[in-house]
């Protein structure tokens, strides 16, 4: 079962407790760390990021940033620290849920990933990522209906991805139901039409 991963995070104005100037260093510095983190130099952008928290301790977003780094440096727990700072200061902030998901994800917590996720959808119901990995949660707790159903919406939502069909097929297929059976296969071939080239040996497996 594969896996959509995409941390995201956006540059906001920040709203220190300091003076102009320092809402401007940090501003600053965190500009930077966005600009380095676009360009892959994760631990430059972590730095600056921290850099952002020295000057401002209460600013979410460079927890956030700090974590998503931390995380593509494959430190999963420092990640989920950072991230959780970062929602303990923004508890509205949808991607801290969905970045944090990611991480609890990577060290195979896919109840706390799915609680993670349920909370990203609350906040942000429109974000088609979140229902694609809450659908492979689903399915690693083996509940499959329900990752059918996240896949569902993702496909209504946003139907390009074909590692979503096969991602679907693939749950149709583990439910044992042999009525989905044909329904998974469509889905296989759609994955395969969509571009997802691994969609091939599910044919040869299950649909010949």
């Amino acid at each position: 079962m594969k896996y959509i991963i995409i941390p995201l995070f956006i540059t906001v104005i920040l709203a220190g407790c300091g003076g102009a100037g320092s809402k401007k260093e940090a501003q600053s510095y965190l500009d930077k760390a966005n600009a380095e983190f676009d360009k892959k130099d994760y631990q430059s952008a972590l730095k600056d990021y921290q850099t952002v928290v020295e000057i401002d301790r209460k600013n979410g977003m460079a927890y956030n940033g700090i974590g998503v780094c931390k995380y593509r440096l494959s430190d999963s727990e420092g990640a989920m620290q950072n991230l959780s700072k970062a929602i303990d200061l923004m508890p509205d902030y949808g991607m801290a849920y969905y970045n944090r998901a990611i991480c609890k994800f990577a060290v195979s917590d896919f109840k706390g990933a799915l609680e993670d996720y349920d909370k990203t959808i609350q906040l942000m119901p429109d974000f088609v990522l979140a229902y694609m990995n809450r659908g492979v949660c689903k399915y690693k707790l083996t509940d499959f209906q329900g990752a059918i159903q996240d896949y569902d919406q993702a496909i209504q939502m946003d139907p390009k991805y074909g590692i979503v069909f096969f991602n679907r097929g693939m749950s149709r297929i583990a439910t044992g139901n042999p009525v989905l059976k044909n329904s998974a296969c469509d889905d296989f071939h759609k994955a395969l039409e969509l571009g997802y080239a691994q969609a091939s040996e599910s044919i040869s497996k299950y649909c010949q």
